[in-house]
């Protein structure tokens, strides 16, 4: 090989820094538009999860009653961010950033939703929410259907 064919394939070989550099920039300006939304994106997310995992749990309650012919109270402990089944689950807690928060038509002393072993509930909605998003959890009254739904 002569030096002039060794020359030209080294100068034809690789990037330059300034292709580099440019490629680097494109990226970085991508990431700055794309990254705020993926934040509000993982706090749905979250959010969505929690409010499952909290439906399921009453369901569970409802169903613990039915099976076992005895009220079932799924405790709410809004300070602590906390909830659970009385002597069923252990007691979960939501994610950092996902406020709590319980409404029942009628306060029998035990922050919770009671099911009865007839499949009906005292009733009453779980509120749960993050920055841009929240989730209702409701129990009704007479059959002990559990619904969630979700707002931006």
């Amino acid at each position: 090989m002569t030096g002039r064919s060794k020359r030209s394939r080294k100068a034809e070989s690789g990037f330059t820094l300034l292709e580099l550099m440019a490629v680097l920039a494109v990226l970085a300006f991508a990431a700055t538009l794309f990254l705020p939304r993926a934040g509000g994106a993982r706090d749905r997310v979250v959010l969505r999860a929690a409010a499952l995992d909290v439906a399921s749990a009453a369901r569970t309650a409802r169903t613990a009653a039915l099976r076992s012919n005895r009220a079932q109270l799924l405790s709410i402990d809004s300070e602590a961010r906390r909830y659970w089944i009385e002597g069923v689950r252990h007691p979960h807690r939501v994610p950092s950033g996902v406020a709590l928060s319980l409404e029942t038509p009628l306060s029998d002393g035990e922050p919770g939703i009671g099911f009865r072993p007839d499949g009906s509930a005292t009733g009453g909605k779980v509120r749960l929410s993050a920055p841009g998003a929240s989730a209702v959890i409701e129990v009704d009254w007479l059959t002990g259907r559990t619904s969630a739904r979700w707002t931006r």
